[in-house]
This record gives structure tokens, C-alpha cells and sequence, in this order.
């Protein structure tokens, strides 16, 4: 019959599963709890409730908040180096082998039966009429083009939840020595420091993102997220519309280098050009002298707790420098 054990996990998995199928079907089923942003929420919840266990080392992981390598160079774990000018490049030459061996009259057959299946003018399924696209070798920016003919793009709300994390950590010495660090600086001002926080490029990830923008208004900041897929330009307009203490970026997509070369550039054209940039997420250790040296402020690689993050922020706002040489290993 195989170990009690395992097949207690099992059913305690299966029981899980059974709840979480009833809850969604009490939300009108699948489709309609993703349309209201219920699925969304409760991922995000959870995710505060983990990310608050994992900083606050209740929940250990070796090597990112126990068991750490003492050497300064190798206190993070490792992300593999990207090119991203390389990864364009290789991947502009292969478009264009594709572009000049397929059979162009099949393709735009393809497509205009995908626009009109888009538009309502052909009755097909929509995802039969993608894949007969794709074998045909047209590509996903074509089909998506195709795609949106007829259907507006989808923009994800950008909601996060707070009081969650905090809920978590309240009992905590750090986190209201931290707390208490972001209220001297907040009667300073006299108002919240306002943090812009966005993701740049195709990175549809925004997981780590709204729980840093949950933990950070706990903490006493007030914040600003944008939504996903949004351009250095887009963010630099924003940005200039409001003035903001710090902007932040979170990436994971390895195009870094690249994405806050162009936010910089586009942000020396406006009134932000002075406002400090600062960026987390899945960055090589070795590339951010580089990203020091374009004006990134601080790079906070992986692992970091939200109040370590707030206390970096809280020191760069209130010595105003631009950029600040941070040590956060």
C-alpha cells in the first residue's frame, strides 16, 4: 500500500485541493475569479504571509536567510550573466532567416483568418486559429498583432494588500526600529517619503514587486505601482509627473543593463533627473559596478528583508545623494 506517510501527505494535498476548488467555485468558477482579481489576491496574501515567514526567519531556506557564505562576493546566490545586446542580436538574425525562408502567402493567409476570428467574423477557436498561425511560422508579435485588431490589451490591476506582512512582523524589535527610523524621516519631510515602484520590459512577474510595495507601506512609505510591461519611457513621464524620493525597479528578465541604460537616458530629459534609481531583483553581483556606474543608486540583489531594503531607502532620501555607495551584504 506504500508508506503512511507519503500517503498521508497525499490526502492532506488532495483535501487542500478539494477546499480550494470549492472556494473557487463559490467566486462563479475559474473565469470569473480571475476577472475579479480574487485569484490574484489570494496569491498575493499568501505570498506576504511566506515572504514575512522567510525574512523574519521562521521559515528558513539555506542560503538565502541561514547558512550564508561569509565571503562578501559570494553571499548571494548565483544568477548567471546576461548579454541582453547579444540575446537581441541573435535573436534579430534568427527573425530574419525565418522572414526569408517561409512561404509569405500562407502566413498572411493565417493571419487575416486569425484577425477575423478575432474581430467575430469567422467562427473558429481562437487558439486553433493561433497554432495554425504558428506552424505556418508566423510570429508571436505578428499573431499578437493580429490579436489585438480585435481585442484591447489586457492591463493587470496593480493591488497589493497591506497590513499582511506587517501582521507578521509587529511583534518584532527590527522591524519597529525600522518603522521608527521611517517616522523621524517622515516628520522631516512633513509628509511620507514616496517611493515610484515599477517593472520594466516583458517581465510578467510581479510577485516580488507588490509584496516590496505591501511591506514598504506598512513600513511608512508611500507608494506608487505601476503597472506591468511598462517602458523606460513610460516610467520616466510618470515619474516627472509627481515628484518622487526614490524611483525603484525590480527585474528578473537579465535585460537590466539595457532597460536602465534607456530609463537613465530618458530620465535626464526631465526634472527627475536628479532622483535617485535604485533596482532589485535577479542581478548578476558581477554587473553592478556596471549599473553603478550608468547612476543606478543602490542594486539590492536576492534575499534582502523588506526592513533591511526600507532602511537603505530611508538612509538614501534622507542624505540626499545621488548616487549613494551602499553596502547592503
Amino acid at each position: 500500500g506504500g508508506s503512511y506517510m507519503m500517503e498521508s501527505l497525499t490526502d492532506e494535498m488532495i483535501n487542500k485541493v478539494r477546499i480550494w476548488m470549492q472556494r473557487i467555485e463559490e467566486q462563479g468558477g475559474v473565469i470569473s475569479a480571475i476577472k475579479s482579481g480574487w485569484v490574484q489576491r489570494e496569491i498575493h496574501q499568501h505570498s506576504l504571509v511566506a515572504q514575512a515567514d522567510i525574512d523574519s526567519g521562521r521559515k528558513p531556506i539555506v542560503g538565502v536567510n541561514c547558512y550564508r557564505l561569509d565571503s562578501p562576493d559570494k553571499g548571494h546566490p548565483m544568477v548567471r550573466a546576461i548579454n541582453s545586446d547579444e540575446v537581441v542580436a541573435d535573436q534579430s538574425k534568427r527573425l530574419k532567416h525565418l522572414k526569408a525562408t517561409r512561404d509569405p502567402s500562407v502566413v498572411a493567409q493565417t493571419l487575416a483568418t486569425l484577425r477575423k476570428v478575432a474581430n467575430g467574423e469567422e467562427e473558429k477557436n481562437v487558439l486553433e486559429a493561433t497554432i495554425d498561425a504558428i506552424r505556418a511560422r508566423a510570429t508571436v508579435g505578428e499573431c499578437v498583432k493580429a490579436l489585438v485588431s480585435g481585442w484591447p490589451r489586457y492591463q493587470a490591476p496593480s493591488q497589493y494588500s497591506p497590513s499582511h506582512y506587517q501582521s507578521k512582523r509587529k511583534m518584532e524589535t527590527e522591524w519597529h526600529k525600522v518603522k521608527k527610523e521611517v517616522l523621524t524621516l517622515t516628520e522631516k519631510l512633513n509628509r511620507k517619503p514616496k517611493i515610484l515602484l515599477a517593472k520594466l520590459g516583458l517581465d510578467g512577474h510581479d510577485r516580488g514587486i507588490r509584496v516590496l510595495a505591501a511591506g514598504l507601506t506598512d513600513l511608512g512609505f508611500s507608494i506608487t505601482l505601476l503597472p506591468l510591461l511598462t517602458s523606460p519611457t513610460y516610467v520616466a513621464k510618470y515619474a516627472a509627473k509627481t515628484h518622487y524620493d526614490i524611483v525603484g525597479i525590480s527585474l528578473l528578465s537579465g535585460a537590466h543593463i539595457q532597460l536602465l541604460t534607456e530609463l537613465l537616458k530618458q530620465m535626464r530629459g526631465h526634472v527627475t533627473a536628479k532622483t535617485p534609481v535604485i533596482v532589485g531583483g535577479v542581478i548578476p553581483e558581477s554587473d553592478c559596478h556596471t549599473l553603478k556606474k550608468l547612476g543606478v543608486a543602490v542594486v539590492f540583489l536576492q534575499g534582502e528583508p523588506i526592513e533591511k531594503v526600507a532602511k537603505v531607502l530611508t538612509e538614501l532620501i534622507r542624505t540626499e545623494k545621488n548616487p549613494l555607495e551602499v553596502s547592503i551584504r
